[in-house]
């Protein structure tokens, strides 16, 4: 705080009170770190945010100064961020971010509006924001959806003013990008509300899965476009899109998940609200279950935690529902929860959905499918009692767009809990020989 009241008390006493300088820079030192660039975030993102806004409340200025407003409201706004921050790890902020948003809204917009030192196009972009990230934001979190719908609308007609042209623009935005984040809240929440479910056959419902999965990458990928690929606003984008693509390719899912999990630690901290969100898609798009027939339990299911070569088995770890005692499964697993069981792997079924890579065809037709990467869609039942757990085959979705799904033996599947960084390059490699021993960390 000291750091930021010396900088910028420096700036007013040289620049005939800031007189030149851009109040949005303002924010930017008190919010932001003066090595790294990078927004404080959580409890300190929220404290210096408070910090800007009671400095500039207090600061010895005229109220009729041309600036005052202007920084009033650069300010109250970057408090908003703080507080909408905040909520994603306690909603007790809802209400103090609800009444601030509409205090702003009667008394700071008005003034902003009349003054002839803010350009056009930053007050309209003052007005979308308001609208888009923060009465919207605090409506939904207080339940009010046709509120929250109201306001989105609001930010979209902004924004598509500004991307028109029918005003002359100082700078240049992606307003692309922000009509196209406001349109997802906006269609996100009236499907919450019900205003657009319609259900449909099913093939309808996986067109329908489809259009959602090209939206979200396109949003991603306008993110990372807009406001850079370690933005908050892309990692975000990103996770959502992670999530959506689980469902047709695990494998894509799961490369996406890590990389953004590992790179949301790195950028902003373990307890950032946005690691949390990334670390539960991470784990669900990387957790690989089996099922094991036992005679005295039925099909009992584990989760895939490594593999042990010389011996050819799995070792396997109960889910996490185990540890939960009201759990109806959490008999079946109370003698191995904290234990790792070691089973042969041609003794476990593959669920759906489930990272492998293929090795061991013979040559053949089938020959150049060995190394690589896919994941498990279906299984085909034999007939043949000799054959372990009646399983004769899985069909296999590949990564590579390129290679049909195939059947495969269940003798040349092999569980891979945790990805390699890039999809195998098999040339010079002896791709009929199982890979390496691993163990999932």
């Amino acid at each position: 705080f000291r750091y930021a009241t010396d900088k910028i008390d420096t700036i007013f006493e040289n620049t005939n009170l800031g007189g030149h300088m851009n109040p949005g820079e303002f924010a930017g030192i008190w919010t932001s770190c003066p090595n790294c660039n990078q927004s404080y975030e959580n409890d300190l993102g929220l404290a210096t945010s408070a910090g800007f806004m009671n400095y500039i409340e207090e600061k010895d200025m005229s109220p009729d100064h041309r600036l005052k407003a202007y920084l009033r409201m650069e300010s109250n706004m970057k408090f908003l961020t703080g507080l909408r921050n905040a909520c994603h790890l306690d909603e007790s902020y809802i209400e103090e971010g609800r009444q601030l948003s509409n205090q702003i809204l009667k008394r700071l917009l008005p003034k902003i509006q009349k003054s002839t030192l803010v350009p056009q196009q930053r007050k309209l972009e003052l007005e979308a924001d308001l609208h888009g990230n923060d009465l919207s934001f605090f409506a939904e979190k207080n339940g009010d959806y046709e509120a929250a719908i109201s306001a989105g609308e609001r930010a979209r007609e902004l924004f598509e003013i500004l991307a028109s042209g029918a005003i002359p623009l100082m700078y240049e935005q992606d307003y692309e990008a922000k009509i196209a984040f406001v349109q997802d809240d906006i269609d996100r929440m009236k499907e919450e509300l019900g205003a657009n479910i319609e259900k449909g056959e099913e093939e309808e419902e996986e067109e329908l899965q489809k259009v959602k999965l090209a939206k979200s990458r396109r949003l991603y990928e306008l993110a990372m476009r807009d406001s850079g690929e370690f933005s908050l606003t892309a990692f975000c984008k990103g996770v959502d899109y992670a999530e959506l693509l689980y469902e047709s390719s695990v494998v894509k899912s799961a490369r996406l998940a890590t990389k953004l999990f590992e790179d949301s630690k790195r950028i902003f901290g373990t307890d950032h609200w946005v690691t949390d969100r990334a670390e539960g898609v991470y784990e669900m798009t990387t957790r690989c279950c089996v099922s094991v027939g036992y005679p005295d339990r039925g099909l009992v299911e584990f989760e895939v935690v490594g593999w042990d070569k010389d011996e050819d088995c799995y070792a396997l770890i109960p889910p996490e529902s185990a540890d939960d005692e009201e759990h109806p499964s959490h008999d079946l697993y109370k003698e191995l929860i904290g234990k790792a069981v070691y089973t042969h792997r041609r003794h476990c079924i593959l669920s759906r959905v489930v990272p492998v890579i293929v090795f061991g065809l013979p040559p053949g037709p089938l020959y150049h499918y060995n190394n690589k990467i896919g994941e498990t869609k279906t299984f085909g039942m034999s007939e043949d009692s000799t054959e372990t757990n009646f399983i004769s085959c899985y069909m296999i979705q590949f990564e590579d767009e390129d290679l049909e799904d195939c059947e495969v033996p269940p003798g040349c599947v092999l569980v891979l809990p945790k990805l390699p960084p890039e999809m195998p390059d098999t040339k010079g490699d002896s791709v009929d020989k199982a890979p390496a021993s691993f163990i999932k960390h």
